[in-house]
């Protein structure tokens, strides 16, 4: 696949060699399954919003130049003072000049100056993370991030990341008037399993910054 941007809203089932390369493919609801995928030359692999992208294959290479990216792809942030969304969710406020908490979910969202932050869910020993991140709470006009996304990769042979895969939750924004910051989405999950793992690359699944540097995503 390659140039511009793809959406599969279903699942995709071809026994052959996918290389995404110069192209968005985002997937909806279903699996990928596959014999061999390629990551390269400014391809990305994501899920639409509020899904899971869950992918089996033989063998996955990130190439540099791809990148698996479900950043903010989780439960949705807060606007105009109201709450995030999600089981980890944060409140939001109207008060100005105050800062409101991160989301959270593998670990408590930071407090904020006027709301706490999210609480934890999902699976409590993590290992077989499986959940999106949830969405912060917007105090005044400053935005709550959204929540990371979340992946689940099984490969029987080779994972080769040689660039990135991120699920990261967003940043808070910052109401600059009103001297108000929304919270932080929370990291949303990356569970790998694979035969051998190699390459030099990046695995990321972290919350976001507060908008007025508190209320840090969990």
């Amino acid at each position: 696949a390659s140039n511009g941007i793809v959406n599969i809203t279903g699942g995709l089932n071809i026994n052959t060699t996918l290389t995404v390369s110069n192209v968005t493919l985002g997937f909806g609801e279903g699996s990928l399954n596959l014999t061999y995928l390629t990551i390269t030359n400014g391809g990305i692999l994501t899920h639409l919003p509020n899904n899971f992208l869950n992918i089996t294959t033989n063998n996955i290479t990130i190439l540099a130049g791809g990148l698996i990216n479900l950043t903010g792809k989780g439960f949705a942030g807060g606007t105009t003072s109201g709450n995030g969304n999600g089981p980890g969710r944060s409140t939001g406020s109207g008060t100005n000049n105050n800062g409101c908490g991160g989301a959270g979910y593998g670990g408590m969202g930071g407090s904020g100056t006027t709301t706490a932050g999210g609480t934890t869910y999902g699976n409590n020993t993590f290992k077989k993370p499986v959940d999106i991140g949830s969405g912060a709470g917007s105090c005044a006009d400053g935005l709550g991030g959204n929540g990371g996304g979340a992946i689940f990769i099984n490969a029987s042979d080779t994972l080769i990341v040689n660039s990135s895969i991120f699920a990261n939750g967003l940043n808070g924004t910052v109401d600059t008037p009103n001297g108000a910051g929304g919270g932080a989405g929370s990291g949303g999950s990356i569970w790998l399993i694979a035969t051998t793992f190699a390459g030099n690359g990046s695995i990321n699944a972290s919350g976001g910054n507060g908008g007025d540097s508190t209320g840090n995503g969990g």
